[in-house]
C-alpha cells in the first residue's frame, strides 16, 4: 500500500514538473502600464492591472504559468497576494484553469528562481474580469491575508530543483519544487 501511494505521488510529481517545464511565458505580459489597489469601504478591494501589451491571454488558450503579485504586511503567514494562471496544473478548486487568486508565501530565491514558492496559503474567491489588456479583480478585503503594501510584481512559475518542497492549500505536500522568475 505504501509503495503504491509513493509511486502514485512520484508519478504525479513527474507529470506536474513535465507540464511546468513545457510551459511558455506570454510574449510581453510583464510590461505593466498601470496598477491600482482601492479599498471600497470596509468590505471590498478592487485591483486593476493594465499591461503594456495589447492583450492579457486567456488561460485556456495558453500554456503559460504566470501571474502578478503584491507584497502584503500584517499577515501571520502570507508574504504576497497574487493572481495567477497555470492551465493544466491544478492547485485549487476555485477556477483552477483560469485566472484565480492566492495568498502565498515566497522565500529567498535558489538556482534560476528569483524567489521560491514556500506555501500557497489559500485561494480567496474573487471576481476577475479580463478585457484586452486590463484585468479587474474584486474581492472581499478580509480575504487578503494582510494589507497590500507593495507594488505589482509580474512573475512566471518555474520548476526549480534548488527550491524547497512546498505545500499547497490545506497543507498537503505536493512533491514539487517551484520558483518564481520575477520580471
Amino acid at each position: 500500500m505504501t509503495k503504491t501511494i509513493l509511486l502514485g505521488i512520484s508519478i504525479s510529481a513527474v507529470l506536474a514538473i513535465s507540464l511546468i517545464a513545457g510551459a511558455v511565458a506570454f510574449d510581453q505580459p510583464y510590461q505593466v502600464g498601470a496598477t491600482s489597489v482601492v479599498t471600497q469601504g470596509p468590505v471590498l478591494t478592487n485591483i486593476v492591472v493594465t499591461t503594456a501589451s495589447p492583450t492579457i491571454p486567456i488561460p485556456a488558450h495558453t500554456t503559460a504559468l504566470t501571474g502578478f503579485a503584491w507584497a502584503v504586511s500584517g499577515s501571520s503567514q502570507a508574504t504576497h497576494f497574487g493572481v495567477a494562471t497555470h492551465h493544466g496544473v491544478k492547485d485549487s478548486t476555485q477556477r483552477p484553469n483560469q485566472w484565480h487568486t492566492h495568498n502565498l508565501q515566497l522565500g529567498a530565491g535558489a538556482g534560476a528562481a528569483e524567489a521560491c514558492i514556500i506555501d500557497i496559503i489559500d485561494n480567496p474567491i474573487a471576481k476577475i474580469n479580463v478585457k484586452r489588456n486590463v484585468m479587474d479583480i474584486t474581492l472581499t478585503t478580509s480575504s487578503i491575508d494582510g494589507a497590500i503594501t507593495g507594488g505589482i510584481t509580474p512573475f512566471d512559475i518555474i520548476g526549480e530543483p534548488a527550491c524547497p518542497f512546498f505545500t499547497k492549500v490545506g497543507g498537503v505536500a505536493t512533491g514539487l519544487k517551484l520558483g518564481a522568475d520575477l520580471s
